[in-house]
């Protein structure tokens, strides 16, 4: 009998620290989560945040306006080969 009750007293035991150790390993993923998420909204919005300024800065606002240019101007350009729809 004193085998039995240490094998159930070892079993039990054992299974109170695994629950345990379950309970905190899904604690620290849960909180790992949530610190990766954070960080990660945190950089998007910098980068959002970064982007708008440069967009809006004189640069950026030259950049915009001579990509459109450029466009504009091989819109316009004949001299391109034609493209299968206009042959």
């Amino acid at each position: 009998q004193v085998i039995s009750e240490t094998k159930e007293l070892v079993s039990s035991t054992v299974a109170e620290a695994k629950d345990a150790v379950s309970s905190r390993v899904t604690e620290v993923i849960d909180a790992t989560k949530g610190a990766i998420h954070s960080s990660v909204e945190a950089a998007r919005s910098a980068v959002t945040s970064s982007v708008g300024m440069v967009m809006d800065s004189r640069v950026g606002q030259m950049a915009v306006s001579r990509a459109e240019a450029v466009l504009g101007r091989t819109e316009e350009d004949n001299s391109l080969p034609m493209g299968n729809e206009e042959l």
